[in-house]
């Protein structure tokens, strides 16, 4: 399964994922893809409507995001959409030096759009 994950610069790539994908898994995935050096510090977000809500790294990506649709499901639906956005972003401002990883400093610590 593809999913597409959108960064501070407003751009975006397709992930591979699976149902035994964790969120950790998925921000290791994205990592390797953007060819940044460290995770340190970034975490997964789902952002539906105007919330944002962070993903927990040990969750299964899946089961989160169905968790979270069930919960902001209304009580009577007929037709039930929530369109949302997996969000890949620096939760953690520690360790971060600019200047030590560049792709890090422009899609997500001096992101130009």
């Amino acid at each position: 399964i593809f999913h597409k994950a959108f960064f501070p610069d407003s751009t975006d790539e397709i992930i591979e994922v699976d149902s035994t994908t964790k969120a950790r898994d998925f921000c290791h995935r994205v990592a390797a893809r953007l060819g940044l050096l460290s995770i340190d510090g970034f975490s997964l977000f789902v952002k539906l409507g105007s919330k944002v809500i962070s993903v927990p790294d040990t969750e299964f990506f899946f089961d989160f995001l169905r968790q979270l649709l069930e919960w902001m499901r209304p009580k009577n639906p007929t037709i039930f959409t929530l369109p949302y956005q997996v969000l890949f972003m620096k939760k953690l401002w520690i360790n971060t030096v600019p200047g030590e990883d560049r792709v890090a400093d422009l899609v997500f610590h001096y992101p130009q759009v």
